[in-house]
């Protein structure tokens, strides 16, 4: 599971956002991605929906079109 951003802009917004996101966590695998004709800002790589909702809820007031999404991921070490 992964926490998603959609964008209907450019890559400079998709980075920007990307980059305000880095600054309060860090510590969570980011991921700019395309899908024309939009640009994805991506985090997590959560072993489970509750963990990416808990995110979620967690990050959703600072990025409200955020929304989980399921993908195929690479599993973070325990």
């Amino acid at each position: 599971m992964v926490t998603e951003f959609k964008f209907f802009g450019d890559r400079n917004q998709a980075n920007s956002t990307k980059t305000e996101f880095l600054k309060a966590h860090a510590d969570v695998d980011t991921y700019l991605t395309y899908l024309a004709p939009n640009f994805r800002v991506r985090i997590g790589n959560f072993r489970s929906k509750l963990d990416a909702d808990r995110f979620l809820h967690a990050i959703k007031k600072d990025f409200p079109t955020a929304y989980v999404v399921k993908e195929t991921i690479e599993l973070p070490e325990l």
